[in-house]
């Protein structure tokens, strides 16, 4: 008799036990629906984006954000896409973020196969061309080539729509669009041939790029910058008299020479150099502590202070220089600011038919590879595009030209180095520069003890830690 009402009483406070826990059990799983519903309503009445990528894929950048900000009046931006590819979705992420940053930009992405006569009314041939339009009707059109390329690893894809969205903007924003006039006619790097890369960025990027042979007697009115990219070949002392009083007008030029070794001399390309404050030594530099892949005529020279590095350094860029000269100031009347450096330990080797040995001939170190020049203010009357401010940007000079063919101009910062220069001397900086957003992967170099401390926790000792868990909580339930 007793065991029984023993039995029963257990068998009481086991229930009541367990209705206490199904009770708080159910109270927790209401309190959590609560919260839920609480959170997402203040989501929805508050968003917020949190980017937690390395890279940040899903953040605007500064610069971009100050261009929406100068917005003088609504943009209308239509993405034409193929739903449900990647590329659509980097597409729409990233004009979500420009709508979300400005309320004077609207957004709209059309499925080019869903609504084929919309995408052929507004002229897209191809999936994920963008369309930028303001109030007054003028657009701009983004094509996929300049939205997408092949990273400078060969191997994962860069999104670079954000540049040429911001670009674009500022674009429509302004009156014109800057002219790059490249000469030819003296053995300078081809465009289409050599430069192709470099062509068609410069075009994504908005610019106007087009050819000029200084036979023609004149440089074209229209001119924002003339680059004359490795000449091999003398100008004519009427072809240097027109670029000297280019830039005497307040032209800006970009000069990108090479080592003439036993190469005979340019002296009216030496001319040009000097009348905007440069000279250009005929040697080539040897700097091996800071080298290409053990190649000491590559050089990886130091990034200089100033607005066309400043940006490089920020994302620890190097700017690969294959067979440069070295440049010093010539001239009291223009400031001469260094770009690329090498380290004192390098030197600019003259004798170029022995081996690489460092002897009293040669120019010591450090070595200045690049140079932006400018002067105090232009003067009155200047050409397109002159200066409004006191300082005339004059040039940048480059003692290398090999880093803008396509062989190495997509290699770590020589692109945005180039494209930096050419905004700094056309008067774009707000866009020196907008990194592309690449998805690449983080590796970890283990050691051997690294590599046997990985082993035994994963092996042994996570799995220890899991049993020793689970043969605890088998415990306590046991005791209750």
């Amino acid at each position: 008799m007793q065991l029984a009402r023993l039995w029963k009483n257990l068998n009481s406070a086991g229930r009541g036990r367990a209705l206490q826990r199904g009770s708080q059990a159910t109270l927790l799983a209401v309190a959590l629906l609560v919260i839920l519903v609480c959170v997402n309503v203040l989501a929805g009445r508050f968003p917020q984006r949190f980017d937690l990528t390395k890279n940040g894929l899903h953040t605007l950048s500064p610069q971009t954000k100050e261009v929406l900000a100068d917005l003088k009046g609504p943009v209308q931006v239509t993405a034409y896409v193929q739903a449900g590819t990647d590329t659509a979705r980097q597409i729409e992420d990233l004009l979500q973020q420009y709508r979300a940053a400005s309320p004077k930009v609207t957004t709209t992405v059309v499925d080019a196969d869903k609504q084929p006569a919309q995408a052929k009314a507004a002229g897209v041939r191809l999936y994920d061309t963008v369309v930028v339009e303001d109030a007054g009707g003028r657009r701009q059109v983004i094509e996929p080539s300049n939205m997408f390329s092949l990273g400078a690893d060969m191997t994962f894809s860069e999104f670079r729509g954000e540049q040429a969205l911001t670009r674009a903007l500022l674009k429509l924003q302004s009156k014109q669009s800057a002219v790059l006039y490249f000469l030819g006619g003296h053995g300078e790097v081809n465009l289409s041939q050599d430069a192709s890369d470099l062509k068609s960025y410069l075009t994504g990027e908005g610019f106007t790029v087009r050819e000029l042979n200084l036979a023609q007697g004149q440089v074209p009115a229209d001119a924002t910058l003339v680059v004359a990219a490795g000449p091999t070949k003398d100008l004519t002392p009427a072809e240097a008299g027109l670029l000297k009083n280019y830039v005497a007008g307040g032209g800006r030029l970009l000069l990108l020479f090479d080592p003439r070794g036993t190469q005979p001399a340019l002296p009216h390309w030496a001319e040009v150099a000097a009348a905007v404050g440069v000279k250009v030594a005929n040697d080539v530099a040897v700097d091996p502590p800071r080298s290409f892949f053990a190649d000491p005529l590559t050089s990886l020279p130091e990034l200089g202070e100033h607005e066309i590095t400043g940006r490089l350094k920020e994302n620890n860029l190097n700017v690969i220089l294959p067979r440069a000269a070295s440049l010093s100031a010539a001239g009291k009347d223009f400031t001469f600011t260094p770009l690329l450096v090498t380290t004192g330990q390098a030197w600019g080797e003259t004798n170029f038919k022995a081996k690489l040995a460092r002897d009293g001939a040669d120019v010591p170190g450090p070595l200045t590879l690049a140079a932006a020049i400018s002067r105090p203010s232009a003067p009155q009357g200047a050409g397109s595009g002159a200066d409004t401010t006191d300082e005339q940007r004059v040039a940048v000079v480059v003692g290398s030209s090999s880093f803008i063919t396509d062989a190495t101009f997509g290699l770590q910062g020589n692109a945005d180095f180039f494209t930096n220069a050419v905004n700094w001397l056309v008067g774009q900086d707000k866009l020196v520069t907008i990194r592309p957003k690449a998805l690449g992967t983080s590796t970890i170099q283990l050691t051997a003890s690294g590599a046997r401390r990985l082993l035994y926790g994963t092996t042994l000792g996570l799995p220890a830690v899991i049993l020793a868990a689970g043969a605890t909580i088998w415990l306590r339930r046991r005791a209750l």
